[in-house]
């Protein structure tokens, strides 16, 4: 996390970096209808950027992965 520049998203990267809080943060914010095809369980962080590096001063971001049952 040592790249990302704004204070912001290092806080918020920090918090949902844990698996716990972005499950939370998903089970709150996601529509039923969404939900009832992600597997929380497996949710798991990607550990990588995929924000261009000329971009990384105004964006960054959080990617996680979980199985799903839509096909």
């Amino acid at each position: 996390m040592k790249d990302i520049i704004s204070p912001h998203d290092k806080l918020f990267k920090e918090i949902e970096s844990v698996k716990e809080n972005t499950k939370d943060l998903i089970e709150s914010t996601f529509s039923e209808e969404l939900l009832k095809h992600l597997n929380l369980e497996t949710l798991e962080n990607d550990n990588n950027s995929y924000i261009d590096s000329s971009l990384k001063e105004y964006y960054s971001d959080l990617v996680f992965h979980a199985f799903t049952t839509i096909h």
